[in-house]
């Protein structure tokens, strides 16, 4: 009778374990993302050339975009 109500717990699971690991990883990726593009800003007085980094407007958006893709992934994943 355990092995029946075990099946029925698993048929009406939202997410499966793969895709909680997929949306897992990705929301990493995605908060990593964003640590990469902070930093400081450039003021009146002073510009900073950074703002304009491989890092900041390449890498870290791309890591973002990959890291929605995946969440998207993963809810979409059956098991």
């Amino acid at each position: 009778m355990s092995t029946s109500i075990t099946k029925n717990t698993e048929r009406y699971k939202v997410f499966h374990r793969k895709g909680l690991l997929i949306i897992t990883s990705a929301c990493v990726l995605i908060f990593i993302g964003f640590l990469l593009m902070s930093g400081p800003g450039s003021t009146e007085q002073a510009f900073n050339p950074d703002i304009f980094s491989v890092r900041r407007i390449v890498v870290a958006p791309l890591l973002c975009l990959i890291g929605y893709l995946l969440i998207i992934i993963g809810v979409l994943k059956k098991g």
